[in-house]
């Protein structure tokens, strides 16, 4: 029971856009603004005029703040409207958003195919979270076929972006090399190597 929580753990971390204070100015800017002093229902206010003109960060930060309540009732058929809209256009957090609202089942059934699939979809962005949230479920086959070497590979990547920290209570170095305890020597370099793999490939891709 005791390992089903940590699993559970996880999924248990929507994300909203990174933001810092700016002095450029716009809707999403002053959402910004707003959000860094407290003002939830200007920052509210000011991202949904930003969403509305189609910014993907903006869409983003209310599917994040419709999900948890911030500065607006708590309503996750908004939130996920919220980030779909951001996650089909692109968006890597607000896909990562949704796998965790579908590994979860919140304000849909539990799918954790489908939350697999939108975690993939970050990962490829080389989002680390969702990185790490893939890899958990290729260690224990939900959602996609089990596999260690492909997990292995995930928790690598994300390790690289998280390094010794723990981030949010994930600890990708950690669970790397706890899993490769369990693997042989060949997996373990299976799965170096295809991290390595694609990192030459994002690292070749024209930005």
């Amino acid at each position: 029971m005791r390992r089903k929580a940590t699993r559970a753990a996880a999924f248990a971390i929507a994300w909203l856009v990174a933001i810092s204070p700016s002095v450029s100015s716009g809707p999403f800017d002053d959402g910004v603004a707003a959000y860094h002093r407290g003002d939830y229902g200007a920052a509210l206010r000011a991202w949904t005029r930003a969403a509305e003109q189609g910014d993907v960060n903006a869409q983003t930060n209310l599917g994040f703040m419709h999900e948890h309540g911030d500065g607006v009732a708590r309503d996750l058929a908004v939130a996920l409207k919220w980030y779909r809209l951001a996650a089909e256009r692109g968006g890597a957090i607000a896909q990562h958003n949704l796998g965790v609202l579908y590994g979860l089942g919140h304000g849909v059934p539990q799918d954790r195919a489908e939350a697999a699939r939108w975690y993939g979809r970050a990962a490829e962005q080389g989002y680390p979270r969702a990185q790490h949230n893939l890899a958990v479920l290729y260690e224990h086959g939900e959602g996609v076929p089990k596999d260690p070497v492909r997990a292995h590979m995930w928790f690598e990547l994300a390790a690289l972006h998280f390094g010794a920290r723990t981030v949010d209570g994930l600890d990708a170095a950690a669970d790397r090399d706890r899993l490769a305890a369990s693997m042989t020597a060949a997996q373990v370099a299976q799965a170096k190597a295809l991290a390595q793999e694609w990192l030459a490939v994002t690292e070749g891709r024209e930005p």
